[in-house]
């Protein structure tokens, strides 16, 4: 599954209906920090999630 953290739209993948949309709410609660990370991983100052 592939997010979109910009917009919280699916772009790759998939997930249930109900699945998605937990994923897709706890993203818009987390979205500042989902993007503050998302802008630390791109200047590679923390390692990546796996």
């Amino acid at each position: 599954m592939l997010v979109d953290i910009r917009v919280l739209e699916l772009i790759g993948g998939g997930l249930p209906k109900r699945a998605l949309a937990l994923v897709l709410e706890w993203a818009s609660e987390h979205r500042t920090e989902l993007m503050e990370d998302w802008e630390l991983f791109r200047r590679m100052q923390i390692a990546p999630l796996r």
